[in-house]
């Protein structure tokens, strides 16, 4: 019984934690829409009508099954509620400590990309479309079946690079840094 609680008083605290900082994201995150709708152009982030249909609104999260790229961007992916409510409970709190760790890695990365003129964003898309500024397309698929989470690299120039599993801030930054050729203002 007092296994439990503990259990209990523990997943409790990073529930709470995790949903301070999904506030924080959705705050940013209708912060940059607006300011993506203001500054609208052919170069222009697109998401889709059915990602704005299927929106949820409480954690800012992404829930569809495809997201769109057209511009520069670090995209984190994590899975979604429904693969979360599959596992076992004993499993889930492991999941939940997972991704509390990677809303806080995803929290201290994205004041930099934000410093660096980066787009960024979380979803749990299984499917991104990175489109060039030529019109080619390219697809990538985020597979949980080994990975619960993940981002993805995008820019103009490139090919899309995407890393699986959970890593440091700083390994993100670094990552970040070589893909975008840039030395990151912190």
């Amino acid at each position: 019984m007092i296994r439990f609680l503990i259990k209990l008083t523990k997943l409790s605290f990073w529930l709470g934690l995790s949903f301070i900082f999904l506030v924080n994201c959705y705050t940013r995150k209708i912060n940059n829409r607006n300011s993506l709708i203001e500054q609208k152009s052919e170069n222009s982030q697109v998401i889709t009508e059915d990602i704005d249909q299927k929106r949820n609104s409480a954690s800012g999260i992404s829930a569809t099954k495809t997201y769109h790229v057209k511009e520069k961007m670090v995209l984190f992916l994590r899975l979604t509620d429904e693969e979360y409510k599959n596992y076992s409970q004993d499993i889930q709190y492991e999941i939940v400590e997972l991704l509390s760790d990677f809303y806080a890695y995803v929290n201290r990365v994205a004041g930099i990309l934000e410093k660096n003129g980066i787009q960024h964003d979380i979803t749990s898309a299984k499917k991104i479309i990175f489109h060039y500024p030529n019109r080619d397309k390219e697809e990538l698929f985020f597979d949980t079946s080994e990975y619960l989470v993940a981002f993805a690299l995008f820019n103009k120039k490139k090919k899309p690079e995407m890393h699986y599993g959970i890593v440091l801030a700083d390994e993100i930054l670094e990552k970040v840094s070589e893909y975008f050729e840039i030395d990151l203002k912190r």
